[in-house]
């Protein structure tokens, strides 16, 4: 009995403890878009939000991407934007909503290139938990060929007129 009983109470501590440590979550990073799709020398803009409920601002200590995509190193770059540096790693009580980073594809890149990567963010105390990563996925996908876009515009044309002389 005595043994069931420390068992038990061994449970409610881990279980107790779980929740406690759920619970101290006081800021939160999201990306708003995770997932673009772009052309050859594009810039893809990924947004995010970070709210922050530690009561005073939330100091930001180490900001890292990781990117890998299918593709030669020279056929693209990422970085912060210029929006998000400003910020200084100092995220205020009302938190930040806006740019986070962008990946920057070359006009050389191979087409259908997928990259996947991750972005984290690292806090210090009284940040709970100490970092937080987001995974993101950037693309690149063909431009429509001249061809296709003159059909798309001569065949609708083509048809009205068609029309207009069978009358």
């Amino acid at each position: 009995m005595r043994k069931a009983f420390c068992y038990f109470m061994l449970l409610f501590f881990c279980c107790l403890t779980n929740i406690s440590q759920a619970q101290t979550s006081n800021w939160t990073f999201n990306l708003t878009n995770s997932e673009q799709i772009g052309l050859p020398g594009s810039e893809l803009v990924f947004n995010g939000m970070i709210t922050n409920s530690t009561g005073s601002d939330l100091f930001l200590t180490s900001i890292g991407v990781d990117f890998t995509p299918d593709a030669p190193s020279s056929a693209y770059t990422y970085d912060f934007t210029d929006e998000f540096l400003n910020t200084s790693g100092i995220i205020p009580s009302s938190g930040y909503n806006g740019s986070v980073f962008y990946v920057r594809w070359d006009a050389s890149v191979p087409l259908n290139t997928v990259g996947d990567g991750s972005v984290t963010l690292f806090a210090d105390i009284p940040a709970q938990p100490e970092s937080i990563s987001m995974a993101f996925r950037a693309s690149v996908v063909p431009a429509p060929s001249a061809v296709a876009t003159f059909l798309i515009g001569t065949i609708p044309g083509l048809a009205m007129l068609m029309r207009r002389y069978r009358k």
